[in-house]
């Protein structure tokens, strides 16, 4: 069982990736917004401005912003398997810079800096991770260029509302080339609240329909990440 759910915490890892990846690629050279009317930016005027081309800015700022802000994500992924769908849940604390914690399954850590902290049965166990290639700034480029080259289309699709806030939905969808990897039928959906702040996204492989992934952000400003050992 472990071992299952370690696997499926490893293919999770790599659709985090992706997923980030898409995000890092938006949030490359964020823009501000700005109103035509009002003259001041979205974070002032509580709007977002979609039209005339926008829809990539609004995008890349709201994801721009959690490079600095703390924030959990609540995530739930269906895997489709050989007999029967798995769902997959994580939830994951951010404290910028360089603080983590996630729950996956019945699977937990912490990252502070370079070092890792493993919950086990018999408690905690620390370790430094080793250095290792940042596979997220490959896929930011491969997908900053599907961008580029119109291979990836950023569209704002509507409106709706989460958590009582009024949001606009955003479609980002195409197809990536990641080194030999083909990534097709690549659909996410964005939902942003007029604070400009990140809420909700839909991901899922439509050329397949191997996996969908539905997270939802919040921001409390209480969050802590202290090292639970020495």
């Amino acid at each position: 069982m472990k071992d299952q759910q370690r696997s499926v915490a490893t293919i999770i890892g790599f659709l985090i990736i992706v997923a980030f990846a898409v995000c890092g690629c938006l949030s490359k050279n964020p823009a501000t917004n700005t109103t035509s009317t009002s003259g001041e930016s979205t974070a002032k005027s509580g709007t977002n401005s979609a039209s005339g081309g926008d829809a990539a800015a609004v995008v890349r700022n709201a994801f721009a912003q959690l490079k600095n802000r703390s924030f959990r994500l609540h995530e739930e992924t269906n895997m489709a398997g050989a007999s029967a769908d798995q769902i997959v849940t994580r939830v994951m604390e951010v404290v910028p810079p360089d603080r983590t914690h996630v729950v996956l399954n019945d699977l937990e850590w912490i990252t502070i800096g370079d070092q890792r902290y493993t919950k086990t049965k018999d408690g905690w166990t620390k370790a430094t991770a080793p250095p290792r290639p940042d596979t997220g700034e490959i896929m930011r480029e491969a997908f900053h260029k599907a961008v580029a080259d119109g291979n990836l289309k950023i569209e704002h699709t509507g409106t709706d509302s989460v958590a009582g806030q009024a949001a606009d939905i955003f479609s980002v969808t195409g197809t990536v080339q990641f080194k030999a990897t083909t990534i097709k039928g690549y659909t996410m959906r964005v939902w942003i609240t007029r604070d400009g702040l990140l809420r909700k996204i839909e991901s899922t492989n439509e050329a397949n329909k191997q996996w969908k992934s539905v997270v939802t952000y919040e921001y409390p400003p209480d969050i802590k990440i202290e090292a639970p050992i020495p």
